[in-house]
């Protein structure tokens, strides 16, 4: 059971439905878990989806995945709910109610962490490396001439 307030921003553009759906469904209708979906691609399927669920719904002109967020997020602000935590979530991460109460048991373990991210893995089943901290002006300048040694 979860006894903190978590919101789940999830940006779609085209997702499949059927998986968004598998998503949704398992977190939908839990105690102290608001979703708000903001769909870039504008698919009447998705904002259909949205309205059966009765989850949030934003859409606007394809504006990227970090811009989604944080447009998603001020409005969800904008209706006077208070979160002690902000899920950015990819719309097709299978993700239950028990992992997000482990995650937050953790994040209390932790009262100066503000970031968390999953472990990514390689096809091949490495572990695949990119930035954990906050990325410097070098990192960019590396990254946009490809002479960075982390996989983006």
């Amino acid at each position: 059971m979860i006894n903190k307030k978590v919101l789940i921003s999830i940006v779609t553009y085209h997702s499949d439905l059927n998986v968004l759906e598998k998503v949704l469904s398992k977190l939908h209708f839990k105690k102290n878990i608001y979703i708000s979906l903001f769909d870039n691609s504008k698919s009447n399927k998705i904002k259909k989806l949205a309205c059966k669920l009765s989850i949030d719904y934003n859409q606007s002109k394809n504006i990227g995945f970090g811009k989604g967020h944080n447009k998603n997020i001020s409005l969800f602000f904008k209706k006077n709910i208070t979160v002690d935590y902000i899920l950015i979530l990819n719309p097709d991460l299978f993700i239950s109610t028990g992992n997000i109460a482990d995650l937050i048991v953790n994040l209390e373990n932790y009262p100066n962490s503000v970031i968390v991210s999953p472990l990514l893995i390689n096809v091949d089943g490495s572990v695949q490396n990119f930035i954990r901290i906050m990325p410097t002006f070098k990192d960019f300048i590396a990254r946009l001439f490809g002479l960075n040694q982390y996989n983006y």
